[in-house]
């Protein structure tokens, strides 16, 4: 990896996988994961990745993580409702791609906008903060909107 933090940032080749009558491209982004791993998780356990933390391992609401759930935006500057965060990156992204809204990057903000959000702050682009409890209690952002399930 040399000096490159993110290797989905990664001059990669592109990955087609072709199904039935449809053939799904793939960039260096989707297909690649951050690097360096976090220094609490371990690559060599026997269960393969492994994360000590109960809200990695916790099952996720049904809408979250469906492909048919709805989603939304708050007003700017708020966070979501309680119970409709998108606590995930994958759900994240998801959300995005069914807002037609481009997902750019997650990164751990601490003391900034929590969970999944839109930027509409010349951006327009959605990112994820995976900062957890770190994150801002309350919205610092006003030009921040919380992409949330509906």
């Amino acid at each position: 990896a040399g000096d490159m933090l993110d290797c989905r940032l990664a001059d990669a080749p592109e990955m087609e996988i072709d199904l039935v009558g449809y053939t799904l491209k793939l960039d260096a982004a989707n297909y690649m994961r951050r690097l360096p791993l976090r220094e609490d998780i371990t690559v060599s356990s026997p269960q393969g990745v492994h994360v000590p933390s109960a809200e990695t391992n916790a099952t996720l609401p049904k809408a979250e993580a469906g492909v048919d759930a709805n989603y939304t935006l708050s007003e700017l500057g708020a966070y979501c409702a309680e119970g409709q965060d998108i606590t995930t990156e994958d759900a994240c992204r998801a959300a995005a791609a069914k807002l037609g809204l481009e997902f750019e990057l997650s990164w751990p903000g601490h003391d900034d906008h929590r969970n999944c959000l839109f930027a509409e702050d010349g951006r327009s682009r959605a990112y994820f903060n995976f900062a957890g409890a770190t994150a801002a209690a309350t919205p610092p952002n006003q030009q921040y909107r919380s992409v949330c399930v509906a």
